[in-house]
């Protein structure tokens, strides 16, 4: 797929660490116990413990090393080797190592770009059994046939209680089940109840990125917006890729006043205070919050009393886990989820009618000697998502279309709860990218060395370009 090409250096630069696993003969601990020794080379280990479902005790060895090494595991017959390029810290994922142990198998977690991973799979790569990717990487895999029927009733099951927009890219063109959502991330503004009170706004005064941003723009109390990097607008350009533009007809006009009103905000940024003091520019009216003078962000973030709006800074789980328990440390305003509401990141248009959603899939790899394991492994996962991937993900993983089935744990009885939900269920899946251009283009803009109107003549030649090579 052609986007996917463009946008993989914009996600490349933002990539963490890459690590890998691999089995440890080492005596059994009590679970739960962690040790971290390390070799002669001076390259760290943790050593995760676990309990099998046979209530036998084992262990896995996590290595660590900078992402652009890039040094691919050797495959092992006795190792089920799972891969993504959004994990997070450690990759000490318990609930894929329990799943391996059903199989008799240890757990390793590498992490490849999707370009790599893209090279790895046509290559016949044996060495990687379970990707884990977002919605339009797997939908170029289907495309070009890299996926395999997984046959599992179980899997089938589970996808079918997951929202329709969600699970319908789990098929290929004969209709087979290839693929298994993991993760699902709304996005959404939050904002405290207090504050819509106060201002006296509802969530249809914010559903139109105009409105809202005039909302946000001319307020002039003592409450902050905040957003992280320029999150909102990548959504609103996502927005005119899916909506308003046709890239399966090769029709993408930029030369509208939306689209100038979209481009237009980029001239926000201050890039000049980003290269001075390491903070990252944010759309006009915001704060980003890594620029706040605070011993505690977060605390400054969170508190409903201080914040006017939340956009892309943080999700539904970050609400859900800093209310049990409280990690704030003594003496930090006391934080209540019930203070707070959700409502989708504004359309920019009426055109518009669903809210962007950014799921991710676990494909099997075609070429993996434990395919039959690795989809037994992704059955475990399906019949126990609840207790085993909601820790594991960094976000919200709003899957399943009954609201009922969801725990306690999701805080079900909370307005925001609620909100969140209604976001996720009328949502849709972006196969477009956020933006096709360089991001030299917004920096030229930006900086005052081309105009507008220049600035979006050289964003439509790249993207003509790029449509018909």
């Amino acid at each position: 797929m052609k986007f996917l090409r463009i946008i993989t250096a914009l996600i490349l630069s933002s990539a963490m660490l890459f690590g890998c696993a691999t089995k440890s003969d080492m005596p059994a601990k009590n679970e739960g116990d962690v040790t971290s020794p390390s070799d002669s080379s001076g390259e760290d280990y943790g050593v995760i413990w676990w309990k099998n479902p046979d209530e036998t005790t084992a262990a896995v060895t996590v290595e660590t090393m900078p992402f652009e090494e890039s040094r691919q595991p050797e495959p092992d017959s006795s190792v089920l080797t799972i891969s993504g390029w959004n994990y997070k810290s450690e990759l000490d994922d318990e609930a894929f190592t329990r799943a391996a142990a059903l199989s008799g198998l240890g757990a390793r977690f590498a992490q490849y770009g999707p370009e790599q991973v893209s090279v790895k799979i046509m290559a016949g790569d044996k060495d990687v059994d379970i990707y884990v990717v977002t919605a339009m990487f797997l939908n170029d895999l289907i495309e070009r046939g890299l996926c395999l029927p997984m046959g599992s009733e179980i899997i089938d099951s589970f996808n079918a209680e997951c929202f329709g927009y969600i699970s319908e890219l789990c098929r290929d063109e004969n209709g087979n089940t290839v693929a298994m959502p993991i993760g699902n991330e709304p996005s959404m503004i939050l904002y405290p109840e207090q504050a819509a009170e106060e201002i006296g706004f509802t969530c249809e005064d914010i559903a139109y990125m105009a409105d809202f941003h005039r909302l946000v723009e001319n307020y002039g109390g003592e409450r902050v917006s905040y957003a992280s990097w320029a999150g909102p607008i990548y959504n609103y350009l996502t927005q005119y890729n899916c909506f308003i533009c046709d890239f399966e007809n090769k029709k993408a006009d930029y030369d509208t006043e939306l689209f100038r009103e979209i481009y237009g905000m980029f001239g926000g940024w201050n890039l000049n205070s980003y290269a001075l003091d390491g903070t990252l520019p944010s759309p006009r009216g915001f704060v980003n919050p890594n620029s706040v003078e605070s011993p505690n962000v977060d605390r400054t973030v969170l508190d409903s009393k201080n914040t006017l709006f939340l956009a892309n800074t943080t999700s539904y789980y970050t609400l859900k886990w800093v209310s049990v328990p409280d990690p704030f440390a003594e003496g930090a305003p006391k934080f209540d989820i019930n203070d707070w509401r959700a409502a989708h990141i504004p359309w920019i248009s009426e055109e518009v009618d669903k809210n962007l959603s950014s799921p991710i899939y676990a494909v099997v790899n075609p070429y993996s000697e434990h395919f039959d394991a690795a989809v037994k492994a992704l059955e475990y996962i399906a019949e126990n998502f609840y207790t085993s991937v909601d820790p594991y993900l960094n976000g919200s993983p709003f899957l399943k279309k009954d609201i009922s089935g969801y725990p306690e744990s999701y805080m079900t009885d909370t307005q925001v709860f609620k909100d969140a939900f209604e976001i996720a269920e009328n949502g849709c899946v972006a196969l477009a990218p956020s933006t096709l251009g360089s991001t030299d283009d917004f920096v030229n803009y930006q900086s005052g060395r081309v105009t507008l109107d220049e600035a979006i003549e050289v964003y439509s030649r790249q993207i003509d370009a790029y449509l018909n090579e």
